[in-house]
């Protein structure tokens, strides 16, 4: 539906963006954990020695650990393809904030405003998800009406 002025209409705008930044997180969740599965072992110790002045147990550091690298590529494929976005935006949002804990504990300032950003973008996702439009469950929101 287009204006007189041939611009798209506000709603459409609103689920393009919507869209975009959902591919555009989706993107970075998917492939963040590549690197982590050539060696999830290795990753897992490396995350235990950088925890190991926390008052936080090597157990739960370590579960942790090996669970971040199957989290995010759920999350990010959940979120490229738009199915059950809802569901995965919430996973990503409590997985930013495990990770912002863990951080803090660490006392690793710097990442925090890049962890603020990610969870900034969940919520943005998150309140915005009225306007998803351009995905499988749009798509399949649409195909139930018929």
């Amino acid at each position: 539906m287009l204006s007189r002025d041939d611009s798209p209409a506000p709603s459409t705008d609103a689920a393009l963006g919507h869209a975009l930044l959902r591919l555009a997180v989706g993107m970075n969740f998917a492939l963040h954990s590549f690197q982590r599965w050539r060696d999830v072992g290795k990753f897992a110790d490396g995350v235990v020695r950088d925890f190991a002045n926390t008052p936080l147990p090597e157990w739960s550091v370590r579960s942790f650990a090996w669970l971040i690298p199957f989290w995010e590529p759920i999350v990010g494929v959940l979120l490229v393809l738009g199915l059950w976005t809802r569901g995965a935006l919430v996973a990503g949002g409590l997985l930013m904030v495990l990770l912002t804990f863990g951080t803090a504990m660490r006392g690793e300032f710097g990442p925090l405003g890049t962890q603020l950003v990610y969870s900034l973008a969940f919520f943005a996702l998150l309140v915005t998800l009225r306007h998803d439009r351009f995905s499988l469950d749009g798509f399949l929101r649409r195909g139930s009406r018929s």
